[in-house]
């Protein structure tokens, strides 16, 4: 449908040269000043391309238009501060609009650690990659291709590809940066998606999977509502949490192995609650290569 339409244009204007206003490509022309009496010039529209209905010109950041003099087809302008004053021009045409009907995507943002110890990149060679995967929890048959590239020496690529159905911080190119293999990749991203389509995406992919699956590391990006949005889970790192239970038997100081997070222990004896505070110093142990953390934890009876 045609509309109505005002467009705009600032700009300053020369005294020695035409100035050319340009509003899109289909419509421009040129400003000539000359000189109209001892306190004015005048302002001269010539080569014009393309049409429209009218055209005002008034001073930047105001509405008023200046002067026309239709006799002699110029706008007249002072010529005090001339050289530091900007003119905007509008003019009013007709533009093919076509309608539409607002409908709102439900949009939704979670975030995801890509964590990557210096020892995996310095193992590769010139040449090499990794394939990892980026997906989200509930989604989880929907992945973003990661790759951990070596494209010289010193120095790692990591690449994840983008999707149509989800943004990658923000944007809808590759996201790359280049790092150091000295180094530990601790980098965090965030994903955009409209959950309805890419529920229905997961479903229609089912229980597929990639020829290249196998043995890739996976990413899980998390809501950013749970405590653990910036966590990233991989298939290698799998493990349940501990549950320790203390016994009447047990002894205050003791060493145990641990992967994931610790929760307050508590044990109820002759319906009477003891609560034990932990305090934790890390503890090496040289004769161990399994590269799990140790914790030394102190049990304490409060009354």
């Amino acid at each position: 449908m045609l509309l109505n339409t005002t467009l705009f244009q600032t700009s300053t204007l020369s005294l020695t040269s035409r100035t050319k206003i340009s509003f899109n490509n289909e419509i421009e022309f040129s400003v000539f000043v000359r000189d109209y009496d001892e306190l004015n010039y005048s302002l001269h529209i010539e080569d014009v391309k393309g049409c429209y209905k009218t055209l005002e010109v008034a001073y930047s950041g105001q509405r008023e238009a200046i002067p026309y003099n239709q006799g002699k087809d110029c706008y007249l302008t002072p010529k005090k501060n001339f050289e530091e004053t900007a003119f905007t021009f509008y003019i009013m045409l007709d533009i093919e609009y076509t309608i539409v009907k607002y409908s709102e995507v439900p949009r939704e943002v979670v975030k995801c650690q890509i964590k990557i110890p210096s020892r995996h990149l310095k193992f590769l060679k010139v040449g090499e990659y990794y394939l990892h995967f980026v997906t989200i929890k509930g989604f989880e048959n929907v992945k973003l291709k990661c790759f951990i590239k070596k494209p010289k020496v010193n120095f790692i690529d990591l690449t994840i590809e983008k999707s149509a159905e989800i943004k990658i911080n923000g944007t809808d190119e590759d996201y790359t940066v280049l790092e150091y293999d000295s180094r530990d990749i601790d980098n965090t991203i965030t994903l955009e998606f409209d959950p309805n389509a890419l529920k229905e995406l997961n479903e229609k992919i089912g229980e597929s999977k990639d020829e290249n699956d196998n043995g890739c590391i996976t990413h899980i990006a998390y809501p950013t509502s749970q405590d653990d949005s910036f966590s990233s889970k991989n298939n290698e790192n799998k493990k349940e949490e501990n549950s320790i239970t203390l016994s009447n038997k047990e002894k205050s100081s003791f060493t145990i192995k641990f992967i994931n997070c610790f929760k307050c222990l508590s044990k109820r004896n002759n319906d009477k609650e003891e609560v034990y505070q932990r305090q934790f110093s890390d503890v090496s142990d040289k004769n161990d290569d399994s590269r799990f953390a140790y914790v030394k934890y102190f049990a304490n009876n409060q009354n």
